[in-house]
């Protein structure tokens, strides 16, 4: 006789699958490698906050900077933020190709917005709040360099802690107009707090401080009105898996949609400040004001 059959179960015969993983709370994502980066990536840039604000800025050590010292420090504050994902990622996604990991889709993302916006909504700031740039620095497009670094950090901090809010609101089950309410509440919360925490610095200034905290923060907002639903849903749904040139459309998308919603403010509304029409733009330090001392659209 032959030997007696054996009732092998499937679970048996395949490999288990490895446990969901959930996050510890509805403040964070679902998708282990977007909570791993989000974990590490927000007090990295929180910290390079800090020392802009308080040991640049508010200490007034940036009295002593010339264009090439600004540049320094920009670099030494925004490469931790931008390399992390590709040379120093989490656990989860050593091993990894590079087009898999969410925090180098989250880099690309926020380099792509914050490139549009540096290079061209900062020309609605100059229109529409008169603000002007007056230190020594390097330009592209009439924005200072540094400012097309920074931005990154400022933006990393403002998507991670508002996808967090985001998420807790939909795991509650809020929708509809109040979540579209919260989402504008965020974003006038990212516009007012970067109006006020430059404050110390007098090389960006405006002729009208009111008005840039309060309308003109209002124009700032309609960035992240934005941008903030759509880093919220980067990379989900449909098992996410989304490819470079995805994210780089879908940025570009966004950058659209804001570019739209500005231009929309120009035509409909715009300035917001009250007096004589300001020149604004970026001008070299000590230059005489006016159109002619605007930086050209490359100044190196």
């Amino acid at each position: 006789m032959g030997a007696p059959a054996v009732a092998v179960s499937r679970s048996t015969m395949a490999p288990s699958s490895p446990p969901l993983s959930l996050p510890s709370s509805p403040w964070e994502s679902a998708d282990p490698s977007r909570r791993a980066f989000e974990r590490r990536a927000l007090p990295l840039a929180a910290s390079s906050l800090v020392a802009l604000l308080v040991g640049l800025f508010g200490s007034g050590a940036y009295v002593y900077c010339g264009r090439w010292a600004y540049l320094g420090v920009a670099v030494v504050l925004t490469a931790p933020s931008v390399l992390a994902p590709f040379v120093a990622p989490p656990a989860v996604d050593v091993g990894r190709p590079l087009r898999d990991r969410f925090g180098v889709k989250a880099t690309l993302w926020l380099a792509i917005f914050g490139f549009v916006g540096n290079w061209f909504w900062s020309h609605y700031f100059y229109a529409l709040l008169g603000a002007t740039y007056t230190f020594d620095a390097h330009a592209l497009n009439g924005a200072p360099v540094v400012a097309y670094l920074l931005t990154h950090v400022y933006f990393l901090v403002y998507h991670i802690a508002a996808a967090a809010v985001l998420r807790r609101l939909a795991a509650a089950g809020v929708d509809g107009l109040a979540f579209a309410a919260a989402v504008g509440g965020l974003a006038y919360a990212a516009a007012v707090f970067e109006a006020v925490s430059i404050a110390h610095f007098p090389g960006y200034s405006f002729p009208d401080v009111a008005a840039a905290v309060g309308p003109g923060a209002v124009v700032y907002a309609l960035y992240f009105v934005v941008s903030f639903p759509a880093y919220t849903h980067l990379d989900t749904g449909r098992g996410g898996g989304w490819s470079p040139w995805r994210v780089a459309a879908d940025a570009l998308a966004a950058t659209m949609a804001v570019t739209l919603l500005l231009d929309g403010w120009r035509v409909g509304i715009g300035r917001v400040y009250r007096g004589d029409t300001v020149v604004g733009g970026m001008r070299i330090e000590g230059g005489g004001g006016g159109e002619d001392a605007r930086v050209p659209w490359i100044y190196l």
